[in-house]
């Protein structure tokens, strides 16, 4: 058997072959067709969905000796062959992660003036072409812009990004993207068979998930596991070699935190720890769970690329969860995954998402049906259509006043704007704010203050809750911004504000000292002066 490795083996030698790409491989074999070669390609991608197979496959096609252009490349002639047994020395590959400098590409571009040896076109094929430096860049640009008729270069990169806008202008570029598992899945079978390999149908969907969208790495491990398993994989194989733990463990686990059973989940946590797992690749093995049940109770089961067994693992524990205990979850576990403390003692992030989960879990939330029917009182009754703003859950005391108390540990500065608002209304999943000025609602719909407005909230309430800034004119607010409400009274204050408590006012106060204003009169809160 020759020694050479799965993914090389079964590289793509022509554009029929080049799964997930199609997009791609149309469009190339119809500029063929029509004879519009471009002198300059990029091909951007995550790391192995294919890009440098594709210019190889170029390569072949653009100097293939067959006289059918649809046939190109046709991999019998001597140029196809030349360039599959890696000897055509018309077809130039450079990794530019270490050729950076700036003399790498002069020297390049003192060649590129030579005809091809043998091929029709000199093919410089430039991998993660990103890490050139900015002065490679630029001496690469002049060859870009007035390239000889007998050179076409590809560049591939994971980071298009990176590369400047100078250099992507006078590229066509394609963007390759991640394979789907049902995609991956299928090459798999077909070189387990071709190779003579039974791979149990839960393994290969264990590895084709395991890839993240790449084909190389997916090819990479059915390798390994093939010298693994002396010609046998099974799925507990795969989670051996991967490190990872069967789905059904998972379940019993996000079960338990779903049932608030935090003694059943913490036991099973450690289990699974002391079994062996790494800390890390289990909490990202729970965050691909909780992320696929959290599509499946959002309604997105027809996103979900799962078999009908890892469904059956799932649905049972959707009516478990509230979409806000799930977005929490999620939000803690993956905390947990980057957590540096997993290295100091590796089960105590884990264990802290847990209880955080579990305790979000148990606080009392403000019922949707009650909201719904103080809503329908407010239509019958104009005349109480004052918000009535509900205790803060898990809090004592005055719910605005704790905002506020909230807010100055966070940012003083957004502390000191909200003490001129009002709380409006808050709900389950909405506050709404108002402001007799369009300067401070101007200013809290900005990208800070809106940041720890939310995570005040979510600290006085226990979840995630969305913040509606409204601006008041004579008691409503203004016309396009939501069903009229009158502001009630600040915190403390009655239905009018003394001229003593403006001057404490932050804005007020400033005008004062800085400009000279003075105060004349008092402004009640239904705007009458």
């Amino acid at each position: 058997m020759s020694s050479q490795s799965l993914y090389l083996r079964w590289r793509p030698q022509t554009f029929s072959e080049m799964v997930g790409q199609e997009h791609v491989s149309r469009t190339l074999q119809n500029a063929l067709r029509e004879g519009r070669i471009s002198h300059a390609y990029l091909f951007a991608g995550p790391r192995g969905t294919g890009k440098t197979s594709m210019a190889r496959i170029l390569a072949k096609a653009v100097n293939c000796l067959n006289e059918d252009v649809n046939a190109r490349p046709d991999n019998t002639c001597d140029i196809c062959r030349a360039v599959n047994e890696g000897r055509l020395i018309d077809l130039i590959e450079i990794d530019a992660a270490s050729n950076t400098g700036v003399d790498d590409i002069r020297d390049l571009r003192d060649k590129v003036a030579f005809r091809p040896t043998v091929a029709r076109y000199k093919i410089y094929i430039i991998d993660e072409v990103h890490m050139l430096s900015n002065s490679a860049f630029n001496a690469l640009l002049k060859t870009l812009e007035e390239p000889p008729e007998h050179v076409i270069f590809v560049l591939a990169t994971t980071e298009p990004h990176k590369i400047p806008a100078t250099v992507l202008s006078r590229c066509q570029r394609f963007d390759f993207r991640r394979l789907s598992v049902s995609e991956i899945r299928g090459r798999l079978e077909q070189i387990a068979r071709e190779e003579g390999v039974h791979v149990e149908d839960g393994a290969l969907t264990l590895i084709a998930r395991s890839a993240g969208g790449g084909m190389r790495d997916a090819i990479s491990l059915l390798d390994q596991l093939t010298s693994y398993g002396s010609g046998e994989i099974a799925r507990e194989q795969v989670m051996d070699i991967l490190g990872t733990v069967d789905e059904s463990r998972i379940a019993d686990f996000v079960g338990a935190v779903g049932e608030k059973d935090k003694p059943q989940a913490l036991h099973l946590l450690n289990e699974m720890i002391d079994g062996g797992i790494e800390p890390k690749q289990l909490a990202m093995q729970i965050v691909s769970f909780l992320r696929d049940l959290l599509l499946l109770r959002s309604g997105g089961k027809g996103i979900l690329d799962l078999p009908q067994e890892a469904l059956a693992l799932l649905e049972p524990l959707v009516p478990k969860f509230t979409l806000d205990a799930l977005l929490l979850a999620v939000r803690k576990f993956e905390e947990a995954a980057r957590s540096p403390g997993m290295a100091a003692y590796p089960s105590l992030p884990l264990e802290l998402a847990v209880l955080e989960t579990a305790a979000a879990m148990e606080r009392p939330a403000v019922s949707q049906p009650a909201a719904v029917s103080s809503a329908r009182a407010s239509v019958k009754h104009p005349e109480s259509r004052r918000a009535k703003v509900p205790p803060a859950p898990a809090r004592t005391g005055n719910t605005w006043r704790d905002l506020l108390e909230i807010l100055g540990k966070y940012d003083r500065t957004v502390q000191a704007i909200m003490r001129s608002g009002t709380l409006l209304e808050i709900g389950d999943d909405q506050a709404s704010i108002g402001f007799r000025y369009r300067f401070h609602k101007e200013k809290m719909e900005s990208d800070k203050p809106q940041r720890v407005l939310h995570q005040a909230l979510e600290e006085l309430l226990g979840h995630p809750v969305q913040a509606r800034i409204v601006l008041l004119e004579k008691g409503k607010e203004r016309a396009g911004v939501g069903p009229s409400a009158r502001p009630q009274p600040f915190p403390g204050e009655t239905a009018q504000r003394r001229p003593a408590d403006m001057r404490n006012d932050p804005v007020v106060r400033a005008a004062v000292e800085k400009y000279g204003a003075q105060i004349t009169e008092e402004v009640k809160q239904d705007g009458e002066t």
